[in-house]
């Protein structure tokens, strides 16, 4: 099953390249001696204007005096903590050090550049939750997270590797339960709002909506074919008025028709009652798709079974009929049949009742033809003819001519002459019965 990416790689503002990190621990010729504090204001607002891009007088003028500590410590010649190199308009962002008074001065720069909207925020935080990456447990992660979670909820277009990146950190946490799952919504910008009218599409209650969103692995798997685009995943009205349900394309060989199939069995086992349209998506979709096709038939029809009355008819019959193939080429099995025509029943869609009876039917006289075994050949013969004339009455109510019943019926007699059934004459009775006109 799908997983968050774990990338280590924090790419920069504009391209997706690997950070570039300083020596921790510079040499005794060239260690940097202590700077003065008119040198240590100078270098602080150089790194504000040109690392960090803080070009507001006044957050600048702000930054310069409240920041001052945080600056001092973060960017020490002697302990580096944070470090940004600049190649053209890439900014590379590291964080070397992470001791607890670390990443309380990073979470308080990131803070001050959140609360004055400065894109520099995102960078800052994701960086420093990536440097805690095996480090889940650190008593200022949670804290960190929700902080970094806030940078990417303001940022107006967050970087999707990275975003990417610091959402499989956070996911993590939460299913450690080291963070709430309020911290890691905010992991998910816009994908709250995709991911409830999707459900509400597949008729989700608002109590089956929050059952979702506390199911981790099932909101990072449709937020994954949600945030694609276009999207993988989804429901629009057509011409008519009906609905039309995307899926991933049958052939798709990155994972994403696989992860369809998974979320609508998870919304299969949470009862939507319209979790069958993206089952027929999916079958539809699936065609020739071998033992992938035939699991799906199977989806869609224990998902009919629980679906209210009145599926869309002409779909209905389409996968009907392919069932009926899969069916005569033996990769369906017969008592499949069996759960269509029940589905079908509970649709009160009669012409599909009528075609997957018949074909049912269709299928055991077959075996019967082939049967070896006088026993089992008397047995299956005496249950098909009983079947025979159950299907009367639901055929006559599709046709009042009833010829299907009929020839499946000479059909049971002409395997009787051939091999001289001793219930060959109860068979021929019947089928005089089912030919004798109605009466009026």
């Amino acid at each position: 099953m799908w997983r968050p990416s774990t990338s280590k790689t924090i790419p920069p503002e504009s391209k997706s390249l690997l950070p570039q990190t300083p020596p921790r621990n510079p040499s005794k010729a060239t260690k940097a001696t202590p700077l003065g504090e008119v040198e240590r204001v100078r270098r602080n607002n150089e790194f504000l204007k040109k690392e960090l891009r803080v070009e507001d007088a006044d957050t600048l003028a702000l930054a310069s005096q409240a920041m001052e500590p945080v600056l001092s410590a973060l960017l020490d010649p002697e302990r580096p903590v944070l470090h940004v190199t600049c190649e053209g308009d890439n900014r590379f962002y590291s964080v070397l050090e992470t001791q607890p008074e670390d990443l309380d001065r990073l979470m308080a720069l990131g803070r001050f550049l959140l609360e004055h909207k400065q894109r520099a925020a995102f960078y800052v935080l994701t960086t420093s939750v990536m440097q805690l990456q095996t480090r889940l447990d650190h008593p200022r992660m949670g804290e960190l997270l929700q902080v970094c979670g806030e940078a990417i909820q303001q940022s107006a277009q967050p970087n999707e590797s990275i975003v990417r990146a610091v959402r499989a950190v956070a996911v993590r946490c939460a299913q450690r339960k080291l963070v709430s799952h309020d911290v890691l919504a905010l992991f998910f910008p816009g994908m709250l709002a995709a991911r409830n009218k999707l459900l509400s599409a597949l008729g989700a209650s608002e109590q089956q909506c929050e059952h979702v969103q506390a199911h981790l692995e099932l909101c990072n798997a449709l937020d994954d074919l949600l945030s694609a685009n276009p999207p993988l995943l989804g429901v629009s009205t057509n011409d008519t008025g009906g609905q039309d349900y995307a899926v991933p394309r049958g052939s798709d060989t990155s994972g994403c028709f696989d992860q369809a199939i998974w979320i609508a069995y998870q919304l299969l086992d949470m009862k939507l009652p319209k979790a069958v349209h993206l089952f027929a998506a999916l079958s539809c979709a699936a065609i020739n798709q071998g033992g992938r096709e035939t699991d799906l038939l199977k989806g869609f029809v224990k998902a009919l079974r629980q679906a209210p009355a009145g599926f869309a008819p002409e779909l209905l019959m389409q996968l009907s009929q392919r069932a009926c193939e899969l069916a005569a080429s033996g990769a369906l099995d017969a008592g499949c049949l069996s759960d269509f025509e029940a589905a079908a029943q509970h649709q009160g869609a009669l012409d599909c009742q009528v075609l997957l009876c018949r074909r049912r039917i269709e299928l055991d006289l077959h075996r019967l033809q082939r049967l070896k075994d006088p026993q089992q050949r008397n047995q299956l013969a005496s249950r098909l003819m009983s079947e025979i004339l159950e299907a009367h009455a639901l055929m006559h109510r599709h046709d009042a001519t009833n010829h299907d019943a009929v020839k499946l019926m000479a059909s049971l007699l002409g395997i009787g002459v051939e091999h001289q059934a001793p219930w060959l004459h109860v068979v021929n009775n019947a089928l005089k019965d089912l030919t004798q006109p109605t009466p009026h």
